[in-house]
């Protein structure tokens, strides 16, 4: 018989967490899932609203995707601390907040929208100010995927300033 307090996770044996049915490493990478389902849905809605003829082959994500106008920035500003917020100028915000590039862990396309947003789903983790939190293991996770999957900050830092530039 199946242990009542184990992780659901088949065929993992270790002790399940917080009231669920899965240890907290199992719990981590099915709230990773369920993010990137979360996101690849939201994507499919913004790609829908697109007309055909705007969209790159693989939607929005696509070649002729857009650069963003603002960005939710991941930075860390001390141990153990990670400031989610928004900016429409990253370069200026990251020398505003005097930090190195290696310190900007990842960027979203989004807005005081969005940034509201991921302060909400993270708010067990806010660290006093208002823009501060735990660099836990979920907030590490998400960070992870978002980088995965818009790249790394300065390069997109760096698309968005050439832009700039050229119009």
């Amino acid at each position: 018989m199946d242990d009542p307090n184990g992780c659901g996770w088949r065929p993992c044996k270790r002790v399940a967490e917080m009231d669920t049915p899965l240890c907290k490493a199992h719990l981590i990478e099915a709230w990773a899932i369920v993010d990137a389902t979360r996101e690849a849905l939201l994507d499919r809605q913004a790609c829908e609203a697109v007309p055909v003829a705007q969209r790159g082959p693989r939607g929005l994500r696509g070649p002729r995707r857009s650069l963003p106008t603002s960005v939710v920035y991941y930075v860390r500003v001390r141990d153990g601390v990670v400031k989610i917020g928004y900016t429409s100028d990253l370069t200026g915000r990251r020398t505003s907040l005097r930090v190195p590039w290696r310190d900007v862990l990842a960027v979203e396309p989004g807005g005081p929208e969005r940034e509201a947003a991921r302060h909400a789903e993270f708010a067990s983790l806010r660290r006093g100010r208002r823009e501060d939190f735990e660099a836990s293991v979920e907030l590490l996770a998400h960070i992870d995927l978002i980088r995965a999957r818009w790249g790394d900050p300065q390069d997109i830092a760096r698309a968005i300033r050439r832009a700039a530039l050229a119009s």
